[in-house]
């Protein structure tokens, strides 16, 4: 073992000089350390040669065969996380051995055997107490984002909100396990004991913290910005009579006080979600869309209006009319408002660019969009007040200085994203939430039906979840 000691010495006296196809041959001498010191089962002594070993490797960075080292790096952290896990029974060594893997290795990519780090500290975070609670719930959630259908982490995560006492979170989880139809008779009797027999009303409107805690992370927030700072001009540019849309304005409905379920819930929906509330217009024709966007102007004035055919809302449930409310009300939001009115992305971009050419003239515009910016520039120009071109000027700034890139296609399945969220907090029931989104038309090259229902279960669970229910009063304890 000592001469062994001094060959790695040797060889890694200078690691960024060692070639790279010497370095199995290098790491042969610690191979057989290894085993000698499995042989006569002393742990003491492999923990020191992997400690001596971790001191040999170069800094990261520093070395030419960088990701060779780094995998080398990975798995002697990932070593001496076990010999302290499994062996020497020092549960805090092994937790910080495996935290600096993970640290090196985020993605568990050059794990040896393919297993999940993750799983391994949320063991350890659990035997290591309560403190460190947040620390095994966050391992869980990330083994969660990778395989959103790894059931024991559901099971696991429900076990800590037990035992914790977080009762609203250990029914989420009951909820979500139940909709898997993966509850056990347990878990199914804590969901059915304190499941709500009807539609459960907020105590609370959402504020923009709450608001932010429905954000999908693909959203792009400066897109947003520029939507919200400039939806008015490109609204009323949009904008027809009401006639057009085959309504006239004396027929909206006086929400408050309508003693029509639609309208009540529909009112509701709209003063809990903290948006503008359209007109709404009851037609009955043979149009398919339920609830359909009018984009009205009266005498310069933006009318947003919502043409709603009450007979295809017939024989569904408060929860179904609350989730397709909340759905639609979510994109009277400023910054959302244009992703329900044009149709296309390729419109959504020009808004983009001809808002960001408005305070930024020499900004680049792609050949192909030059003609319609030129066309919708002038028009959005004369339209905008003085005060929001200042807001627009600071978003875009900020926006030119990020660098992001202009891909409306993803924006755009973010916000749907946000709007599915929305609904499934307002009708509190994720089976409800599903089996809406279920029905909604797939788009080419969007997300697929199974994708947006992982998402809605992946939120289910989430903290930004359970914050939300807090915050609105709709906690079972609540």
């Amino acid at each position: 073992m000592d001469y062994y000691g001094r060959a790695l010495d040797s060889f890694f006296a200078d690691p960024a000089k060692l070639p790279e196809a010497m370095i199995p041959r290098a790491l042969k001498s610690f191979e057989a350390i290894d085993r000698v010191l499995t042989t006569k089962r002393d742990w003491k002594g492999q923990e020191r040669a992997y400690r001596d070993m971790i001191k040999r490797m170069p800094k990261p960075g520093g070395a030419g065969a960088a990701n060779t080292f780094l995998k080398i790096q990975v798995g002697l952290f990932d070593g001496l996380g076990e010999i302290y896990r499994s062996r020497l029974k020092h549960y805090q060594s092994a937790t910080q051995a495996f935290e600096v893997a993970q640290q090196l290795d985020p993605k568990n990519e050059l794990r040896a055997d393919g297993t999940d780090r993750a799983e391994i500290l949320a063991e350890l975070y659990l035997v290591a107490g309560p403190d460190y609670t947040d620390k095994a719930i966050e391992q869980h959630m990330r083994m969660l984002r990778n395989e959103p259908f790894k059931y024991d982490s559901y099971k696991a995560l429900r076990r800590i909100y037990m035992d914790a006492h977080q009762y609203d979170k250990t029914w989420c989880v009951c909820n979500t396990l139940a909709f898997l139809k993966k509850a056990d008779p347990d878990e199914l009797q804590f969901y059915e004991q304190y499941k709500p027999r009807g539609l459960v009303k907020a105590k609370n409107v959402m504020s923009p913290d709450t608001w932010g805690k429905l954000i999908h992370p693909d959203e792009n927030r400066y897109i947003s910005a520029i939507f919200g700072a400039s939806w008015q001009g490109v609204a009323a540019m949009k904008a027809f009579p009401h006639k057009d849309f085959g309504i006239k304005r004396k027929d909206r409905r006086q929400l408050p006080g309508d003693p029509l379920m639609f309208s009540k819930l529909f009112y509701y929906v709209a003063q809990v979600l903290n948006v503008p509330l359209p007109e709404v217009f009851l037609v009955e024709d043979n149009k398919p869309a339920d609830i359909q966007l009018a984009n009205a102007i009266e005498k310069s004035e933006l009318c947003p209006s919502f043409v709603v055919r009450p007979h295809l809302l017939q024989g569904k449930s408060e929860r179904e009319i609350a989730f397709l409310s909340a759905r639609r009300l979510t994109f009277m939001r400023p910054e959302y408002y244009l992703k329900m009115l044009l149709p296309t992305n390729t419109e959504l971009k020009v808004v983009v660019l001809s808002a960001i050419v408005m305070v930024q003239p020499r900004f680049p515009v792609p050949p192909d969009m030059v003609q319609l910016v030129q066309q919708y520039l002038p028009e959005m120009q004369k339209r905008m007040p003085p005060q929001v071109l200042e807001q627009l000027g600071a978003v875009v700034a900020r926006f030119i200085q990020a660098a992001p890139e202009i891909n409306l296609a993803k924006w755009g399945h973010a916000v749907d994203a946000v709007s599915h969220r929305a609904g499934f907090v307002v009708c509190g029931d994720l089976e409800v939430a599903a089996r809406m989104v279920s029905a909604e038309p797939v788009v080419v090259g969007g997300p697929q039906v199974k994708d947006k229902i992982k998402e809605l279960v992946l939120y289910s669970i989430s903290e930004e979840f359970f914050t939300v229910r807090a915050q609105m009063g709709l906690t079972i304890a609540g």
